[in-house]
């Protein structure tokens, strides 16, 4: 083991390393920072950096520690929003119910992995998160579309959630739903 300097130090060269995509410089300062209490931080920014090409069994291994600290579970909802957008349903069902911090990204995720053996619930709930959310998410996007071809999300749901979002000022995501509603029912446009 490296006798070490300063801790502090590495853990922002770790930091910094992880937001240029420097590996080289990451591995070096997670080394240095081993057997600290830093050590959980520049280990998930060094598996964060490899999300896509590090083995499972890192990541598991990383998950597994006996440390349910919120760094463990703000790497799990990054792993898990990764295997979201992989659709790679069979790990994402198994680590899910390990996370304690649960986003809108990540219940629409865990809705379109239920989605698989009961439609109609996940829909339903996906209506509920419709008004909850403040912007629509990409994980969120096929649940919603999904709704509104069955009517789950009806026309008065979008003119609600069109509502909605102009009162919290997101002009951006009325905009959006504008476009979901019937063109007999959408603002004209100037010319």
């Amino acid at each position: 083991m490296c006798a070490l300097a300063n801790p502090e130090s590495d853990f922002r060269a770790a930091r910094e390393a992880l937001r240029v995509g420097n590996l080289a410089r990451l591995d070096k300062a997670v080394e240095n920072l081993q057997n600290t209490p830093l050590e959980i931080y520049a280990a998930s920014f060094q598996l964060r950096a490899r999300l896509s090409t590090r083995p499972t069994a890192a990541i598991r291994d990383f998950l597994a520690r006996n440390d349910e600290s919120p760094v463990v579970d703000q790497f799990r909802g990054d792993w898990l929003k990764f295997l979201g957008k992989q659709e790679s349903w069979e790990a994402f069902a198994e680590e899910y119910p390990h996370l304690v911090n649960i986003d809108d990204e990540l219940a629409c995720y865990a809705l379109q992995l239920r989605q698989q053996n009961d439609e109609a619930r996940a829909l339903e709930e996906a209506r509920r998160l419709w008004f909850a959310t403040t912007r629509c998410r990409e994980s969120c996007t096929p649940l919603f579309e999904r709704a509104r071809k069955l009517g789950v999300i009806t026309d008065e749901d979008v003119w609600k959630r069109l509502r909605l979002a102009l009162e919290s000022g997101n002009v951006s995501f009325a905009k959006q739903l504008i476009r979901q509603l019937p063109k007999s029912e959408q603002f004209p446009r100037p010319n």
